[in-house]
């Protein structure tokens, strides 16, 4: 039935993608080091993965796309776009 189906799928799912996610502690490691470390309070704007300074990846630093999806969801909030 329908409810079997919806039951099942979101168990399902979250089997599928479990082996790619993080624990939460370990999902929350970087930010907490970023707000609580006095070595880093300096670090704005920066991208950092694994409590390391990173490089994004290029889709995230393509500024055409940013511009695009800071339009998309000012429409999608109901705001005017700046």
């Amino acid at each position: 039935t329908p409810q079997e189906i919806y039951f099942n799928l979101p168990r399902a799912a979250y089997l599928t993608v479990k082996p790619f996610l993080a624990a939460p502690e370990e999902g929350a490691r970087t930010a907490v080091l970023l707000a609580t470390a006095p070595h880093l309070s300096e670090s704005t704007g920066k991208y950092f993965s694994k409590g390391e300074p990173a490089l994004a990846s290029p889709r995230a630093r393509n500024e055409d796309l940013a511009l695009k999806l800071y339009e998309v969801s000012a429409g999608l909030c109901q705001v005017e776009a700046l």
